[in-house]
């Protein structure tokens, strides 16, 4: 069994799927999951509709006003309007993140293949982004889309046609463990980029433009105890209302990160790895693997 956990109120619901990501959508959430299932739910995280869509193995989801986009396995991609599934015509690698800015939807694919579409009605075309590396998350703010594989390059855009590429792992050999990311994220004021090392801890990066990069401290005290993160990071998403980050994690972890890093918090949860985390307003919600209800 899979979940979708909400925390802040932690009421939780629980689902017969393998959550991939989710993302804001109205007054609550969508989320998608590796068989076909498009799930939305209330701000408290209760399901209100399930889509199923054939052969539809999502790793993403992304949402342009009433218009919801789910993407994934061989390039695989459709909307959903009102409830009305269309299939979008495109083939090419898996696609394994989605993101909106503006008018104009990225989607981010195995092979260094990034696909642009503009909305609404557009159709997918194809740009490569000059590396061969698996683009594995993305996200946007401030005008920037930004994309990041596994090998820890950095990729960012502007308009989605010309990428500028900056490669972490070799521009701070001298300085950091080599790093394996999973996942990215970035606001108005600044970009996060998380994964764990060599050594097998986790790392999150902090930059203002993607170019020069800082590591965080992922300390935080629990029940009284100084201790140091070990679970590894999986997704993220930006609080602009609390003006912090929240990191998704293996083993039910959540963790919070605010401008300081003495105010870093945790919550654990009694569930598997979290593999997206989304806000809406006030409400949090995080999407993965598990047996949890609440």
């Amino acid at each position: 069994m899979a979940f979708l956990l909400m925390f802040m109120t932690w009421a939780g619901t629980a689902f017969s799927a393998d959550f991939r990501d989710v993302k804001a959508f109205g007054d609550g959430f969508v989320a998608v999951s590796g068989n076909g299932d498009i799930v939305f739910t209330d701000a408290n995280g209760n399901s209100l509709k399930t889509i199923h869509v054939d052969r539809l193995k999502a790793n993403a989801v992304a949402v342009h006003g009433n218009v919801v986009y789910a993407a994934g396995k061989d390039g695989r991609m459709v909307s959903v309007t009102d409830g009305k599934v269309r299939q979008i015509e495109n083939s090419g690698p898996d696609i394994n993140a989605m993101t909106i800015m503006g008018n104009r939807l990225f989607a981010f694919c195995g092979q260094g293949k990034v696909l642009v579409m503009d909305l609404p009605g557009g159709k997918p075309r194809s740009v490569e982004s000059g590396t061969g590396q698996d683009l594995i998350d993305i996200s946007a703010a401030a005008g920037v889309c930004y994309a990041l594989t596994a090998q820890g390059l950095i990729m960012s855009s502007t308009d989605g046609r010309s990428w500028k590429r900056f490669d972490f792992n070799q521009n701070y050999a001298d300085f950091y463990d080599s790093t394996t990311f999973t996942c990215i994220c970035a606001s108005d004021n600044s970009v996060y980029a998380a994964g764990v090392a060599e050594n097998g801890y986790p790392r999150v990066y902090t930059s203002v433009k993607g170019t020069v990069w800082s590591q965080r401290g992922l300390s935080f005290t629990h029940d009284g105890l100084h201790q140091e993160l070990d679970a590894m990071p999986l997704g993220m998403c930006y609080d602009a209302q609390a003006d912090r980050y929240i990191m998704s994690c293996t083993d039910g972890v959540v963790f919070f990160m605010p401008g300081c890093t003495h105010c870093n918090s945790i919550e654990y949860r009694l569930a598997g790895d979290l593999e997206s985390v989304a806000i809406n307003g006030r409400s949090v919600i995080a999407a993965g693997e598990g047996d949890y209800l609440e």
